[in-house]
């Protein structure tokens, strides 16, 4: 199954010979864990579970069975690959969110976030939004959090993305 998933999906896969072995990543925080285990071991996994949710991980837990099921949490392994894959999609694709939407920024840091990608420093912007540069600040750290993006670059990839900036209207003279 690692192998299948690995050529379908663009994610780090680790194969773990234990539960035990999950100790070496109970520092991981803010990411999605796909766990898939023999629905046998499944209650033994809860109390790793819990830790790694605690530092703020969505966890996904894919029981693995011998037995057909219409469960969306269980994988057949007696199924062909495009069949996996498409569950495992399925499964991951409307959690996947570990990063917000635009539309959960508030209106004030997607302005924030517009001035930052133009290349703004935080007192220039706080001087053309009329607010302080510790309220900039404030908001900087926020839309970081909240996006988990820390490059300036980074933000100024998703403010494209997202249309919160027209490339058509920017004098690259300017960013210079």
């Amino acid at each position: 199954i690692q192998a299948v998933l690995r050529d379908s999906i663009n994610d780090e896969f680790i194969l773990l010979n234990s539960i035990h072995d999950l100790d070496d990543y109970s520092s991981l925080s803010n990411k999605l864990l796909v766990l898939l285990v023999d629905e046998f071991f499944a209650e033994k996994l809860q109390v790793f579970k819990k830790k790694l949710e605690s530092k703020k991980n969505k966890i996904l837990l894919l029981l693995l069975s011998n037995k057909k099921s219409s469960d969306e949490s269980k994988l057949f392994l007696n199924d062909n690959s495009s069949a996996i894959i498409k569950k495992v999609k399925n499964l991951i694709e409307p959690t996947e969110n570990n990063k917000k939407e635009t539309s959960e920024l508030t209106e004030r840091e997607n302005d924030v976030l517009k001035h930052v990608a133009l290349g703004y420093q935080n007192k220039e912007i706080a001087d053309i939004l009329f607010i302080s540069i510790h309220t900039v600040i404030s908001h900087r750290k926020n839309i970081t959090e909240k996006l988990g993006i820390k490059s300036i670059s980074g933000l100024t990839v998703y403010a494209i993305l997202n249309k919160l900036i027209d490339t058509d209207n920017i004098d690259p003279s300017t960013l210079i």
